[in-house]
């Protein structure tokens, strides 16, 4: 929690942040820091085009995020034949949970099942 802020919900932390409150930004600069560390061990593992960061946080919040985190040179994927940028926002808000179990149940229904025995 924020100082002097129990609980926040998406409203409270998009409002802190539209009034650049300084402990929620020193909360995103550490967060940044952390994403930075994730960025670089997710690149050197899966080598990915790019990563999406999305979920349930405000738009703004995801957006602060991905451009404060510095991501490292000394990544696999930082290469300069990739069209898409390393790390970005994703689209679906705050539906990506409730869309990704929805897509798992489409792909176990439609992928054929080899027969056994």
């Amino acid at each position: 929690a924020t100082k002097g802020h129990d609980t926040l919900g998406f409203k409270e932390i998009a409002a802190l942040h539209a009034e650049a409150n300084p402990d929620l930004l020193a909360w995103l600069d550490h967060a940044s820091a952390a994403l930075t560390h994730a960025v670089g061990v997710i690149e050197n593992l899966f080598d990915p085009q790019t990563i999406i960061l999305g979920g349930a946080m405000p738009e703004a919040i995801l957006d602060h995020l991905v451009a404060r985190t510095a991501l490292p040179d000394n990544s696999v994927s930082h290469r300069s034949d990739n069209p898409l940028p390393r790390l970005q926002r994703g689209a679906s808000g705050r539906l990506t949970a409730t869309l990704g179990a929805a897509s798992m149940v489409l792909n176990h229904a439609f992928t054929p099942q080899p027969a056994l025995g």
